[in-house]
């Protein structure tokens, strides 16, 4: 059985650019993998989702809006929509990657990606290998869309930097 079957997916979450209507900042809860090799998100638990939920609401107040693009409802992004593309109109090569989906639902949202977080899974060789931090294929993805890794690099082995400087245009 593989790791996103059981439950245990690397989970990222992004923080879009611009606020709600109500003034609570708007994040993206997204999962890596795919569905049979469609372009479906790998599922996420729903005592993950409801945990984010919550702990968001905590942080930031009660109008904090955790959108997972998943979900039924006036937040869901078609499947079709979900893949992040190149200027050619390829998918990148890491479009079933959390980071790669979050900067997908910010433009589907017309809202672009600002931050983002990912998680480490413990039952991933591959994830194990690099701690959850964005991979060599996410990383200049957050570079171009001018998002702030908040969580390292794969290439810096796991940390923000390499001999204690913070790649800058990852200042923010």
């Amino acid at each position: 059985m593989r790791p996103a079957d059981r439950g245990q997916i690397v989970l990222t979450l992004t923080q879009l650019r611009d606020s709600n209507a109500a003034g609570g900042g708007v994040h993206v809860l997204t999962g890596a993998g795919s569905i049979k090799g469609k372009a479906d998100y790998a599922r996420i638990p729903s005592q993950a989702r409801e945990a984010i939920r919550q702990r968001l609401q905590a942080q930031l107040g009660p109008n904090a809006e955790l959108r997972i693009p998943i979900e039924a409802g006036p937040h869901n992004i078609p499947v079709a929509q979900r893949i992040l593309r190149d200027g050619s109109g390829n998918p990148v090569p890491s479009w079933t990657h959390g980071e790669a989906r979050g900067i997908r639902a910010g433009e589907y949202y017309n809202n672009p990606a600002a931050r983002q977080w990912s998680t480490l899974n413990p039952s991933s060789t591959t994830t194990r290998v690099h701690g959850g931090a964005a991979c060599f294929g996410c990383q200049p993805l957050q570079q171009v869309y001018g998002v702030i890794n908040e969580t390292g690099f794969q290439f810096y082995s796991g940390r923000f930097d390499r001999f204690g400087l913070n790649p800058h245009w990852n200042w923010g």
